[in-house]
């Protein structure tokens, strides 16, 4: 990739530098880019490990780091995607973050589960090889990409033009919904809304099509004790 220019990347933050820093992981050429977004808290980081035991097996893997309170929410790494699929004409890559960082909950233990599962091996393949411009587990009726874990092309990337900082947490898995010619799709559900998927993710145990195991018992992580 390019020499890293903040002021190219983020010329929408002043001092990001302060607040970001990018770290490249596996480094392995001929595999998907995933570009994965850590807030750099003590619960954060033990996410990172977790997600990282299975995304670097995989991945050539970007790790976008914010320092705490986090206030620019997914803006850096998202807008260090859209950056990088765009200098390097990368066709499609891989967004994720670390999902319950700030907030430790049931839920978001098992969006990680079902995205160790969407993401890795032959399912990961159903993604990278759809048609669409957006491929996410869940898609809201108005394009939302629930819980930001997808495939993204450079197509979509393009079409919001550049990204910008956003107060409203919220708009990052809305960045596609004023973008006609973008296709977004769902390849567990489409057109769910917000709450619908909420209730869907913690009373299924994901077994549809014939290639899930048990949800609810499948890749449980325990982190080692130090």
């Amino acid at each position: 990739m390019m020499n890293l220019n903040f002021n190219d990347i983020y010329p929408d933050v002043h001092d990001i530098s302060d607040t970001v820093h990018i770290e490249h992981i596996s480094n392995t050429a001929g595999r998907p880019v995933c570009i994965f977004g850590i807030l750099e808290s003590k619960q954060g980081l033990l996410i990172r490990d977790e997600m990282l035991s299975w995304l670097k097996l995989e991945y050539d893997v970007w790790c976008v780091y914010q320092r705490l309170p986090g206030r620019l929410f997914e803006y850096p790494a998202l807008r260090f995607a859209q950056y990088m699929s765009i200098q390097d004409n990368i066709n499609r890559l891989l967004y994720v973050h670390t999902k319950g960082a700030a907030n430790n909950s049931e839920i978001q233990k098992r969006i990680r589960i079902l995205w160790r599962h969407e993401f890795t091996r032959s399912h990961a393949k159903l993604y990278m090889n759809d048609d669409a411009d957006v491929m996410c587990p869940f898609c809201g009726t108005s394009k939302e990409t629930w819980y930001n874990g997808m495939f993204i092309s450079k197509h979509a990337f393009e079409s919001i033009g550049r990204l910008v900082p956003s107060f409203d947490r919220y708009d990052y898995q809305r960045l596609f919904r004023n973008c006609p010619d973008v296709t977004v799709k769902g390849l567990i559900k489409n057109n769910i809304n917000c709450v619908d998927v909420n209730t869907y993710m913690m009373t299924t145990d994901i077994t549809m099509r014939g290639r899930r195991p048990d949800f609810t018992q499948a890749l449980v992580w325990t982190p080692k004790k130090h």
